[in-house]
């Protein structure tokens, strides 16, 4: 009688390894991965059970990190909703990194609170949220409950100093060209300073339409400024062309939701943009407590990041030691808001509709280039004032940035608008309602949105009188540009460069204009010439 052949099965880190092991060697059979995995779990894996295990079955464990529990068991099932509970537990994690302990009470609370809002489930019927579902649920992503102390959770002052006393010792451990900070800032992009038009948001007036999430980042000694990342509310804006056609080649990144929110998946998602942009360095980068920020490190437990060390800044302490809020971001706000007042004040001295003739597409243009021209030695004056590059020995005695918006308070004088209540310069650069709240329902808003995998129509995200702008003729840019140079012939006739750029532009148009002319002539044959008989 033939010995009976002992099974030997699999655990579920191993499947994970085995995973990983393909992801990094996607050249390799599967063959060749059943001889490396035989060695890993110490008895022989077949080729078929490499296949089973690269399957979609196993995929849930590819962003996922077991518990000790989790690593050992060899039949770990997937989700029956894995878009709710991707949500339900970056919900958590955000909620934990504000300082909100969670139970398993608000866990099945939740989970059925998104069953009912998120479009992926509207005509199924929602499950019994029961202690099997729930116990499954943390073990797929390795929950334990923790008791929060009331210590823990409000603010330790002695605590804050100490860790930035920790961050300024690492931070020396670099050099300033590699030590970087990000954050967010909200825009509502067509804002007027009217204090009627900027209370709108609140009563969900039309302005909350007009919302975009701009994300900033750059080194210390301001020599490297990252291409911003834009959030915006609809996937394809019309203004932006058929498939982003328009926006092609332009320095910047483009990302979308309902709301117009920096997320857990968009942050994930910029952290490996980010430490592919330093490949060949070893980088230093700071981010707030912003539970987004949490939420996207944790999710990248299991794909560290090869370039880039993250550390985050203790809480409450953002607004005085984060070199973002120390004028950074308040820069760019002013040169943006003074390309918008400017285009205001051209369209009202004209007796035209600038809110008409202002897209999301020129918007952006407008924030791009305000980054563009936003110089690097404020934004090293912005570091110094933020202290973290000073070492507790040293004096940290800079002058702190010069509060900039006299241009803008010249733009608004010359305004022709029938604003009722004219806002302060400083309230019109950073309105409070551009700020994003980190609490619960905020954050439940913002994983419905980002998690839903059912597609909306962005007609939908987008305000009503946001129309394709018609793109001007050849002939009608070359009218214009021979309006711009006789211009600076005969007003600047000194500024020889920009009369060259304008002369080499209006060359290039109408080069287009008699390639686009000879593409509409048919080709004739000789036969066309001569009559037949």
């Amino acid at each position: 009688m033939l010995p009976v052949k002992k099974r030997c099965s699999i655990s579920a880190k191993n499947r994970q390894a085995i995973r990983k092991y393909r992801q990094t060697h996607p050249l390799l059979s599967q063959q060749a991965i059943a001889n490396w995995a035989s060695q890993l779990c110490g008895h022989p894996i077949s080729q078929s059970t490499i296949c089973l295990s690269l399957s979609d079955k196993f995929a849930f464990l590819d962003d996922q990190k077991l518990s000790t529990q989790a690593q050992s068991l060899t039949r770990v099932c997937g989700a029956d909703f894995p878009a709710l509970e991707a949500a339900l537990y970056e919900w958590m994690l955000r909620l934990n990194n504000s300082g909100v302990s969670v139970n398993g009470d608000m866990l099945k609370t939740t989970a059925s609170e998104l069953f009912r809002r998120m479009e992926d489930f509207k005509d199924q019927t929602e499950p019994k949220w029961s202690s099997g579902w729930l116990t499954r649920f943390k073990h797929r992503y390795s929950i334990k409950e923790y008791k929060l102390s009331g210590e823990i959770r409000s603010a330790d002052i002695a605590g804050s100093l100490d860790k930035i006393r920790d961050l300024q010792r690492i931070c020396a451990e670099y050099e300033h060209t590699d030590v970087y900070n990000a954050d967010e800032t909200g825009l509502f992009w067509l804002m007027t300073p009217d204090t009627t038009l900027a209370s709108q948001p609140q009563s969900g007036g039309k302005i909350a339409k007009q919302r975009l999430t701009l994300h900033v980042c750059c080194n210390a000694d301001g020599t490297h400024k990252l291409p911003l990342w834009i959030i915006g509310q609809a996937n394809n804006p019309r203004a932006f062309g058929r498939n982003l056609s328009l926006i092609q080649g332009m320095d910047f990144k483009w990302r979308s939701n309902k709301k117009a929110w920096m997320t857990g998946l968009i942050m994930k998602e910029w952290l490996l943009w980010f430490d592919s942009q330093m490949a060949g360095r070893k980088v230093l980068l700071l981010l707030d407590g912003f539970s987004a920020h949490h939420t996207a490190v944790s999710m990248l437990e299991n794909n560290p990041l090869l370039n880039t060390r993250v550390e985050f800044l203790p809480p409450n302490c953002t607004s005085v030691y984060q070199p973002c809020d120390q004028g950074i971001i308040n820069m760019l706000k002013v040169r943006y808001r003074k390309r918008w007042l400017e285009a205001l004040v051209r369209a009202t001295t004209a007796n035209l509709d600038a809110f008409k003739d202002t897209t999301v597409l020129r918007a952006v243009h407008w924030v791009i280039d305000a980054w563009r021209d936003v110089p690097a030695d404020k934004i090293a004056n912005c570091w110094r004032h933020s202290k973290l590059l000073s070492t507790p020995q040293e004096s940290t005695s800079d002058i702190a940035p010069s509060p900039e918006g006299d241009d803008c308070r010249d733009l608004i004088a010359d305004l022709r608008l029938p604003l009722s209540s004219t806002m302060t310069v400083a309230a019109f650069i950073n309105p409070s309602d551009e700020v994003v709240e980190d609490d619960s329902a905020t954050i439940l808003d913002q994983v419905v949105q980002e998690h839903s995998q059912v597609e909306t129509d962005d007609a939908e995200a987008e305000p009503d009188d946001d129309v394709e702008e018609a793109p001007p003729t050849h002939l009608e840019a070359s009218h214009h540009i021979s309006c711009l140079v006789s211009y600076y012939e005969r007003r600047n006739p000194g500024d020889t460069v920009i009369l060259a750029h304008l002369r080499k532009a209006q060359h290039q148009v109408f080069r287009c204009h008699v390639s686009e002319q000879a593409s509409r002539v048919t080709q004739s044959s000789l036969d066309r010439y001569f009559t037949r008989k």
